[in-house]
């Protein structure tokens, strides 16, 4: 009996330690929130813009999300707020556009676990 409560112990232990080396970074949600956002932008809100706004533009929407993904980063980088656990990471990003009132604002609510991120909330703010 007391080599299984010594074997269980150093499995909870191998994975503790497992999780707490594996737990993401600032960095690596900025790359996922990047993405994620972008994916968004060019499947979604470049689809709903009337097509005449595309030619006013000059370039389709879907080429201005590709060719700003540095600001788009930013932008997450700027809005996001990370809470981290040692085991993972909650973060929690509220996504406006500076200038832009009138636009809604959104929030994302994620954990970092494992080199993986889960959104569990998802929103207009």
């Amino acid at each position: 009996m007391g080599l299984l409560k010594t074997a269980s112990g150093l499995i909870l232990v191998a994975g503790a330690v497992g999780l707490a080396i594996t737990n993401p970074g600032l960095a690596a949600y900025e790359a996922y929130a990047t993405k994620q956002l972008s994916e968004y932008i060019s499947s979604t809100v470049c689809q709903e813009l009337p097509a005449n706004l595309n030619q006013v533009l000059q370039n389709p929407c879907s080429t201005l999300v590709e060719n700003n993904q540095e600001e788009i980063r930013m932008l997450v980088r700027e809005q996001t707020q990370r809470s981290s656990f040692v085991l993972f990471s909650l973060y929690q990003t509220r996504l406006a556009i500076p200038g832009l009132n009138f636009a809604p604002a959104y929030e994302v609510k994620a954990i970092g676990v494992g080199q993986r991120f889960f959104i569990y909330q998802a929103g207009e703010a």
